[in-house]
């Protein structure tokens, strides 16, 4: 029997700053932020709590749109925590 999270671990990706911006899925959870930005999950939750960072709440769960990457990158700078 398949639980959620066995669910969630299969959905996992490998994310790091090598990987492109148009392959990354269209939401991303702030863990995944934190893995391609090199931040802690705390500090992506801060700057989600901040509103620093675009994000949508899905229930209780925060997901950050790839065109929130996409504008960082636009401007060419990474968070300043």
């Amino acid at each position: 029997m398949s639980t959620s999270g066995d669910r969630e671990s299969s959905r996992r990706l490998t994310l790091d700053r090598r990987m492109p911006l148009s392959d990354l899925p269209e939401f991303l959870t702030p863990d995944e932020v934190g893995a391609y930005l090199e931040l802690s999950r705390n500090t992506v939750y801060d700057l989600v709590r901040r509103e620093e960072i675009a994000h949508v709440k899905f229930g209780r769960s925060i997901r950050i749109p790839k065109a929130a990457l996409q504008r960082l990158a636009a401007i060419g700078t990474d968070p300043v925590v």
